[in-house]
């Protein structure tokens, strides 16, 4: 019997060659028609290594060149440093030539082959794989599942998050580069030696012991191993001195940019302050209520609770305000949509009241008042000059960071964020929702025009 053993992969793509060139060399032939499969465990490998090894007294016919069998293609140096996009990382063992036939490589299962990981792009040559992104959002997609139960809003928040992310990581990824390209072999040697002292560190923290200590990383931060820890923390300390070096000297605020603000901002820190004007609007057939109006209006606090009240048809919910600035003409307030009442507002000073007026063909009548004016305290330059200066250093710092980023992206080449967003967008749905969904990302992102060169 023929049969071929298949095992499902993680999706660290550093294993995914190795392994896929195993299980092609200890795969056996025998002479029956009907292919099998059988799962084997990482663990039942380890109890039992033989269960790959060739039957006694058979040798094991050779293997023909990987890139013989159809459906498998190598990729060169060259080609992985001019970027490949949709490269899948297959694993499966292929049938093996015949001994009737041994020069025709047989071509690829028949079943579904397991995809341990896929190359959505790649950053100034450096492969981005699908894990890397989708395998620490896994656990937010399927809380996901539950708070957005209809598939469209689904996708459309893991889009947002999945865009976020790869923006994230091009820019990590070239300060890393221009990082690198600037360090001297001193500079190597120096973070080598300062890493060293954090492993040490962190093995002194789990008991001297380094195995717990790499247990005590993965359970803490998530990281798969102590060395992907250190490699994330000397990555920080490349991309922390580059913005120091680059970004850092370049923003400084002097006094004259302080009193520069300060005098193009005077409504910030000498507010003109607000007028406040209250107005009342009766049913002209309520007699009881019009006499109640007109004593009310005598008073600020009996005004105010007379226009919140049931009798008033005018922004009651408001108790009747309306503000305007202290900075603007009262001729061109605006209270209502007669002229002569908003003629009569604008001769009110604090502390006074006007009406009745007629309003509607008399059907309702009107009165106002002006209460006190609010006029918030003046902030001097001295005063402000703390808060000035933290606004302007972090819009320098966001403009200077902004020019960095520009300048890396000139001398920079990497796969476009909107075609790794789709790419990684159809294979999230394909885990979460199905490949339907998958398929219908793709056909989406396929009918759009493409974009102008």
């Amino acid at each position: 019997m023929e049969r071929s053993h298949r095992r499902q992969l993680g999706t660290n793509p550093a294993w995914a060659t190795p392994i896929l060139v195993t299980l092609l060399a200890l795969a056996a032939c025998s002479s029956s028609t009907d292919p099998q499969s059988t799962t084997i465990s990482a663990e039942q490998f380890r109890r039992d290594p033989t269960l790959f090894s060739p039957p006694a007294g058979v040798t094991p016919a050779p293997l023909p060149p990987i890139a013989s069998i159809p459906g498998v293609r190598r990729a060169d140096p060259e080609q992985m440093g001019q970027g490949l996009d949709r490269v899948a990382v297959i694993v499966g063992a292929p049938e093996l030539p015949s001994a009737k036939n041994p020069a025709t490589p047989a071509a690829l299962p028949s079943g579904s082959p397991v995809v341990a990981d896929v190359l959505v792009g790649q950053i100034n040559g450096k492969p981005v794989f699908a894990s890397e992104i989708l395998d620490p959002l896994e656990g937010k997609m399927r809380a996901d599942l539950k708070k957005f139960p209809d598939p469209g809003a689904w996708i459309r928040e893991q889009s947002v998050s999945l865009q976020s992310r790869i923006f994230d990581r091009v820019k990590s990824e070239l300060v890393l580069g221009e990082a690198r390209a600037r360090l001297t072999p001193e500079e190597r040697v120096g973070i080598s030696t300062l890493l060293g002292r954090i492993q040490g560190f962190v093995a002194a923290q789990s008991g001297g012991s380094l195995e717990q200590a790499k247990a005590d990383i993965e359970r803490r931060s998530g990281e798969s191993s102590l060395d992907q820890y250190l490699a994330n923390e000397r990555d920080q300390l490349l991309i922390q001195r580059t913005f120091q070096e680059s970004v850092a000297p370049k923003i400084r605020v002097p006094w004259t940019a302080v009193a520069r603000y300060y005098r193009e901002h005077p409504e910030r820190f000498n507010p003109p302050g607000e007028a406040i004007l209250r107005l009342v609007m009766i049913d002209a057939a309520n007699a009881e209520a019009l006499a109640a109006t007109a004593t009310a209006a005598q008073s600020d606090e009996a005004f105010r609770a007379l226009a919140a009240s049931d009798r008033n048809n005018f922004l009651r919910d408001k108790a009747g305000e309306r503000r305007f600035p202290l900075n603007k003409p009262a001729s061109e307030w605006q209270l209502i949509s007669s002229p002569e009442v908003n003629a009569s507002a604008a001769q009110l000073a604090p502390g006074q009241s006007a009406g009745p007026f007629n309003f509607l063909n008399g059907s309702r009548k009107i009165w106002i008042r002006r209460e006190a004016d609010i006029r918030p305290p003046a902030v001097s330059i001295e005063d402000a000059q703390i808060d000035i200066q933290r606004e302007l250093l972090y819009l320098k710092n966001a403009q200077e960071t902004g020019e960095f980023y520009q300048t890396l992206l000139g001398g920079s080449s990497f796969t476009p964020i909107d075609q790794m967003g789709t790419d990684l967008l159809a294979l999230a749905a394909e885990r979460h929702l199905g490949g339907p969904w998958a398929q219908r990302i793709r056909d989406a992102n396929a009918s759009q025009p493409a974009p102008r060169k």
